[in-house]
């Protein structure tokens, strides 16, 4: 008997279709309770990879597990026992094609900043236009480095033990008694002025352990340049793989990667190819010494910082935003105030948690998701005895007025297309412990409206911003100047 499931919300029920099918079910975005139905239902069930508990009545044949699905805008994956599921959660805020529409803004945004964006967690959605830009601009300057290096490589002396016949070189007195032992037919040789004396009889030494020197191919600079070649070459696989690139533009990165696999083959690479890369993040003093290897410190630190891509790196999915609705919305918002501000990117990569601004004009400055900057905010936590860090979407400096204004952006609607209450209840925790009286929340709203929630001197601007038609004439000819002049004094 095949296990049959289905959910339960609002009062109705709607079966879920195995994933056999040719479209998943979709299923609103919110609290879901599922049943599943089936003989010998075990008690663990995978969700999007995790483990999940299934509750089951006495017999086994029925179990029952929740999902909170308020943020939840994508495709999940339900596995219990060989049955599989797909569903798609559409809880409302924009619709699916609505994600869908903001991370294809995104991804265009992407290639005119020529950044990647990268999520807390270290996930990226990445533009492989962007990817393309850079190894079309590097690829060439890393063949021609490797041929430089392979025919002068740097070299290293290396301290180690060299066995054998007598030679010059320090003798290791410990390691040459414990060969002696090991090998005492091999290793000895009668000798009437011999060191060792046994039963009557005088012996010297045949072999012995000295402390010799090496040359080595294997310096950091070639192992930072043997890792470059080969992250390069993985870098260009995957454009090749991606969606979006011309056939043109496919046909540059294939001979891509016949010079990158070419470079790879030369020495010393192709010999140090298998060995531990332990490689430090900073260049040595011998890397900076060498104009060429130098060179290679810059561009391992583009690949590495700038371009923000590193191997087995993990991509948000197009059909997966679980987790990441929130994020792709903080990042269109910044996008779009930013743009109408005039500011444009200060920082190699899009991401969080940093002290400075990531986008900036003459004027403004935009910082996303980090402790906005003191002085000119004060969250009075950080002088109690409980200290937390708050972290607004969005903060906002007018450096030339000494004003600002702090903004979170939300990726839900109530059923009247507004923001919800418990949006409006979270700004008025950041209202409290940073001591300001305004502030802005975004919604994706399905049209333009800024609403003023306002009383008692303070005030909520609730702003519609969602990828409908004229969004970016809206918020710039509307919300951009509402929200300055929303701006209150800040500290010096």
């Amino acid at each position: 008997m095949p296990i049959k499931l289905s959910v339960i919300f609002g009062g109705t029920r709607q079966e879920v279709l195995p994933a056999s099918s040719l479209a998943p079910s979709i299923i609103p975005g919110e609290f879901l309770a599922f049943e599943c139905e089936g003989e010998e239902l075990p008690s663990t069930a995978i969700l999007d990879g995790s483990p999940c508990t299934v509750v089951l009545n006495q017999t086994h044949d029925r179990g029952h597990f929740v999902l909170d699905a308020h943020r939840s805008v994508g495709y999940h994956y339900f596995q219990i026992g060989d049955s599989k599921f797909y569903f798609a959660t559409d809880d409302g805020k924009l619709r699916l094609a609505g994600i869908l529409a903001i991370l294809k803004d995104i991804h265009a945004a992407g290639l005119s900043w020529g950044q990647q964006i990268v999520f807390s967690d270290g996930a990226t959605v990445r533009d492989p236009r962007v990817d393309f830009a850079w190894l079309d601009r590097r690829v060439k300057d890393l063949a021609r480095l490797a041929r430089e290096i392979s025919q002068r490589p740097a070299r290293e002396h290396t301290a180690t033990e060299l066995r054998g016949r007598s030679r010059s070189g320090r003798l290791m007195l410990t390691q040459t008694l414990s060969l002696v032992r090991q090998q005492p037919t091999a290793a000895l040789e009668e000798h009437p002025r011999g060191i060792i004396e046994f039963r009557g009889r005088r012996y010297a030494p045949r072999l012995g352990v000295v402390r010799g020197r090496e040359a080595t191919v294997e310096t950091v600079g070639n192992l930072r340049m043997t890792r470059l070649l080969a992250d390069a070459g993985l870098l260009a696989r995957e454009v090749l793989r991606a969606e979006g690139i011309a056939p043109q533009a496919k046909a540059t990165v294939k001979a891509m990667v016949l010079d990158l696999s070419a470079a790879r083959d030369l020495r010393p690479f192709s010999n140090l190819q298998h060995r531990r890369w332990n490689i430090p993040d900073k260049p040595t003093s011998r890397e900076l010494a060498d104009s060429r290897y130098a060179e290679v410190c810059d561009i391992y630190e583009e690949m590495t910082k700038q371009l923000a891509w590193h191997p087995g790196q993990k991509v948000a999915d197009t059909f997966a935003y679980v987790g990441y609705s929130d994020a792709i919305y903080e990042a269109y918002v910044v996008k779009l105030l930013a743009q109408a501000a005039g500011a444009t990117a200060s920082v190699p990569v899009f991401r969080g948690r940093l002290a400075v601004p990531v986008r900036q004009s003459e004027r403004f400055d935009f910082y996303y998701d980090t402790s906005p900057p003191s002085p000119e905010f004060k969250n009075w936590r950080h002088a109690s005895s409980r200290p937390t860090e708050m972290t607004p979407d969005v903060s906002i400096i007018d450096r030339q007025q000494k004003r600002g204004l702090l903004v979170d952006a939300k990726y839900r609607v109530d059923s009247s297309n507004r923001a919800p209450s418990h949006a409006l209840a979270e700004c008025q925790i950041y209202m409290q412990s940073f001591g300001v009286k305004t502030i802005v929340v975004c919604y994706p709203g399905s049209g333009p409206r800024v609403h003023d929630v306002a009383a008692e001197g303070f005030r909520i601007i609730e702003v519609s911003i969602g990828p409908f038609a004229g969004v970016e004439g809206y918020v710039t000819q509307q919300v951009w100047p509402h929200l300055i002049s929303a701006m209150e004094a800040v500290g010096t």
